[in-house]
């Protein structure tokens, strides 16, 4: 009986030690310029629309990165966004790290996870924001399911090159 306890303290060290995490590297990958396309789901209509966007990455110290947001085609639009690291990595702001996969010649694949409010209504949901960073490539995309559904939607996705 005294086998089990000790059993279960082994599985959880194991299980924190193997937590998903990203670190600076990771964000290092992807700073400087990017140009592309954004596609997003109409709140209203429910269909798809696409328009030119870009995206500077930079680093403000070793543990936030700002991303600089910007849509050629309609002035004024954009914006940025900060991302924090936790200092183990296992968070960017308040999203959790669910997933995170090496690619490929340096790439990765980054999935973050939190809960909040969607659509017109404001309804429950969780987000996942899924990164992926392939050669030259860097897609963003956000997927939403909706508290009381079972699946997850693309809300919108960024594929920009080098």
């Amino acid at each position: 009986m005294k086998k089990i306890p000790a059993l279960l303290i082994t599985f959880f060290v194991w299980a924190a030690a193997h937590a998903q995490s990203v670190g600076q590297a990771d964000l290092e990958k992807i700073r400087g310029q990017w140009t592309g396309s954004l596609t997003y789901l109409d709140y209203t209509s429910n269909k798809s629309e696409t328009v030119q966007a870009s995206l500077e990455v930079s680093m403000k110290n070793k543990t936030v990165f700002m991303f600089a947001y910007s849509y050629p085609n309609e002035p004024g639009r954009g914006g940025k966004e900060k991302f924090k690291l936790s200092e183990n990595g296992s968070k960017i702001n308040n999203m959790k790290v669910i997933e995170r996969i090496e690619q490929p010649e340096g790439g990765y694949k980054i999935v973050l996870e939190e809960k909040g409010k969607d659509g017109n209504e404001g309804r429950t949901a969780i987000f996942r924001h899924i990164f992926e960073k392939k050669d030259q490539q860097l897609t963003i995309t956000k997927m939403v399911k909706f508290e009381g559904t079972d699946d997850f939607f693309q809300r919108n996705q960024y594929q920009f090159k080098r």
